[in-house]
């Protein structure tokens, strides 16, 4: 009998060592396991319901389940959910939850009836895991997927861009750099001198067209300076007020003393202008805009949302109008070349892809906040730079001097080739001509006296140009080089900017920039 009632004892001990440690699982678990009877009056609540709902144990026990922990099952009503509980003896989904302090939160909880010996229900248990943060990453993933989406179809079509443009412009630089040998012999009063004006003029439109490309694909080539925005938009008030309506009240609000950024001035100033372009006709009968800097600190939240942007101190400048705004169907395609909401003829669909370019060029972000009948507001980053600003000298354009330096042209393209050989001809200097890098080394090698300057095109077959102008450099020591493309390349820039102690021209050119930045390049005393 000792021995029976011994066993006995020690059964009860081991049965109470596994209720405790039953206990100490149930309080050590991240799960909220929350027990109620059949009517959803709380009899258990462990310390991750605690943690989980703000509730303390002693507030919770003894109240309604729906009282303390308000509940939206995600797949059904709750009374629906209660029913198949009750039916079916189990129940799991995804809920959405109200703790103590009035957050919401998301939850996958799995419910089951508590039946006795006899199978009868005696109690409900819930097991609920919070998946708010789970549910977010999935919505972070999906709207980093949807930007790397667009990233890399904003890369596609500046690809095609950027191809379309420099072959167009080589068509461009004859029509342009023709149209102006003519005028340039013509007087006022000869009856072909407003028919070439016209085509000069076509042929300038389709430049800043293709210009533009440029910009949106980052293909063209910038000589960014340290600038004051504020300073910068201070300086263009005159231009910008005869932009927009009589109608429309401009507001220019640039903070001082904020710092500067690194950006091409030229570019900044064609942000501006089409974005207050853009604003103007939004608002056709009349509105505010309002031009705003300040500088901000961006987060390293904000640089998860914007891989390109780092995080750190920046220069915002903010563009709002109070126009007609946008759905968010057409804010996500604004950016796209060629995509336009004006009329036909009214819009190339140019202007806000051109400026979607010069702010990945400048490294910053831009954020479009809009709403239709709303207005819309452009939110521009530029990072911050502690230089100082540099001096901006507007050129002034006077009349190109010619000159009688031996200059040799390489060009595979006939049309531009013959142009750039009459140009210089025409000014007064002595030309060699090549449509291929080796014929101009055979050229140079046989030309006995000094060649004084070297016009290239980059991209060329056999070598391209800058291999070429070291291959004449050793022929020719003292022999400068001005090269010339369509869009920029690797060759002589780097991420679009120029490298350091290069010379170039962009085509299309004319017969006056042609002449006058030969003739600064031959001037400059390196």
């Amino acid at each position: 009998m000792k021995d029976e009632r011994k066993t006995k004892s020690q059964l009860i001990e081991e049965l109470e060592n596994l209720r405790r440690q039953q206990g100490m699982l149930l309080e050590s678990t991240s799960d909220a396991i929350i027990t109620t009877d059949l009517n959803f009056i709380i009899q258990g609540w462990n310390t991750a319901s605690e943690s989980l709902y703000g509730w303390s144990a002693v507030e919770a026990i003894g109240r309604h389940l729906q009282d303390v922990v308000p509940t939206e099952t995600h797949d059904y009503d709750t009374d629906d959910a209660e029913a198949k509980l009750l039916d079916d003896g189990q129940w799991a989904g995804e809920a959405v939850q109200t703790r103590k302090n009035g957050e919401k939160i998301r939850v996958h909880t799995a419910v089951n009836l508590i039946k006795d010996e006899a199978d009868r229900p005696t109690g409900i248990v819930a097991i609920n895991r919070d998946i708010t943060y789970r549910i977010q990453a999935e919505k972070d993933k999906a709207r980093l997927e949807k930007q790397l989406h667009h990233a890399r179809k904003m890369e596609a079509i500046g690809r095609l861009a950027g191809g379309v443009a420099h072959d167009f412009n080589n068509v461009l630089c004859a029509i342009t750099g023709h149209a102006s040998l003519l005028l340039n012999g013509l007087s006022s009063e000869n009856p072909l001198h407003k028919p070439l004006e016209q085509i000069s003029k076509a042929a300038d439109q389709a430049a800043d067209l293709t210009q533009r490309l440029l910009t949106f694909s980052r293909k063209q080539l910038i000589e960014p300076k340290v600038i004051n925005l504020s300073d910068l938009i201070d300086g263009l008030q005159p231009m910008l007020s005869q932009v927009i309506s009589e109608n429309i009240i401009l507001k220019s609000l640039p903070q001082k003393d904020i710092g500067q950024i690194r950006a091409d001035p030229n570019q900044v100033e064609q942000l501006l202008l089409n974005l207050v372009i853009n604003a103007r006709d939004a608002m056709p009968d009349g509105g505010t805009l309002t031009l705003e800097t300040a500088a901000v600190s961006l987060v390293a939240d904000y640089s998860e949302k914007h891989p390109k942007t780092k995080s750190g101190t920046h220069i915002l400048l903010e563009i709002s109008d109070t126009g007609c705004g946008m759905s968010d169907e057409i804010r996500e395609k604004i950016f796209e070349p060629f995509y336009t909401t004006k009329a036909v003829g009214l819009g190339t669909g140019l202007g806000l892809s051109s400026v979607y370019g010069i702010v990945e060029q400048c490294a910053g972000s831009i954020e479009v906040a809009s709403e239709p009948g709303k207005g819309t507001s452009f939110r521009i980053y530029f990072p911050r730079v502690r230089d100082k600003p540099d001096r901006l000298i507007r050129p002034t354009a006077p009349e190109p001097a010619g000159g009688q330096e031996t200059v040799l042209v390489v060009e595979d393209e006939a049309m531009v080739l013959s142009l750039a050989v009459e140009i210089l001809k025409n000014r007064g200097y002595h030309v060699l001509a090549a449509a291929l890098p080796d014929d101009a080394l055979i050229l140079a090698k046989q030309h006995e006296s000094p060649i004084d300057l070297l016009l290239t095109d980059v991209i060329m077959p056999q070598m391209n140009g800058r291999e070429l102008a070291e291959k004449l450099t050793e022929l020719h020591p003292e022999i400068k080089v001005l090269y010339t493309s369509g869009y920029a390349q690797n060759v002589i820039a780097h991420h679009g900017i120029l490298d350091e102690g290069l010379h170039f021209i962009a085509k299309p050119y004319s017969l006056k920039t042609l002449a006058a930045r030969l003739r600064e390049v031959l001037d400059r005393k390196e």
